[in-house]
């Protein structure tokens, strides 16, 4: 499942304890297992999952072969298709955004 975290933005601290020293002081830190910092991330910003990124990836390379319209538009459906359908939006973005259409 893909993912719209709730949370601090980047510019805002996020008064987590040990920010700043253990892990960034702003955004929302993501952690191993082990307390490492792997990468930050921030309030609203849709995090796919790994199976959608390899499918982006396997088709961009594809794209950038044949440069075919049919695969930038296979993207596009998949891409829907993935925000409407398979996200755990913690935020209510996208349904804000939808009663602005």
């Amino acid at each position: 499942m893909n993912v719209i975290p709730e949370g601090a933005l980047h510019a805002r601290k996020n008064n987590m304890e040990g920010g700043g020293k253990d892990y960034t002081h702003k955004g929302i830190p993501v952690m191993t297992k082990d307390g490492e910092q792997v990468a930050e991330i921030e309030k609203e910003e849709i995090i796919f999952n790994k199976s959608f990124t390899d499918f982006i990836e396997e088709k961009y390379k594809a794209y950038k072969e044949d440069k075919d319209d049919d695969i930038a538009i296979s993207v596009g459906k998949r891409l829907v298709k993935e925000i409407f359908e398979n996200t755990d939006d913690r935020t209510g973005l996208i349904d804000e955004i939808e009663n602005k259409l």
